[in-house]
């Protein structure tokens, strides 16, 4: 009689702990596809660009957040500076061309200089650079 008994709890507490291990496993599943379609398409994705310049290699490594429809120069990003590390005087360059997403380019111009630019919404801006 104990025997059976022992089984018959046994049996029903492993029906009772299946029940929530499968709907666990359905919520980690749905929490994990989830999280699969965010890394499918994100705000700001990590971008990189890299040029030999001679024996100089020029990387840059940042984050390409889109416009997205934002006011994005004294908008999103304020004119004031509190955290300049370095101030470059350039003319922008306006186009009718939209750059959904930010975006920099390193040009080799000769072994030893190239061009910066930088474009993102409607602005352009490049600046040159020498290696010594």
């Amino acid at each position: 009689m104990i025997v059976v008994f022992g089984i018959i709890l046994i049996a029903s507490c492993k029906q009772e702990c299946k029940g929530p291990k499968e709907n666990m496993t359905k919520e980690v599943e749905t929490v994990s596809q989830a999280a699969e379609s965010d890394k499918k398409k994100p705000y700001s994705p990590h971008t990189e660009t890299m040029t030999m310049v001679g024996d100089a290699q020029i990387p840059i490594d940042y984050s390409s957040p889109g416009v997205r429809n934002r006011k994005i120069f004294d908008g999103l990003l304020p004119f004031n500076a509190s955290d300049v590390v370095l101030r470059l005087k350039v003319t922008p360059k306006i186009t009718e061309e939209i750059k959904e997403h930010l975006e920099y380019r390193i040009v080799k111009a000769t072994e030893t200089s190239g061009t910066i630019s930088m474009s993102w919404k409607k602005v352009s801006i490049e600046f040159p650079f020498k290696i010594e």
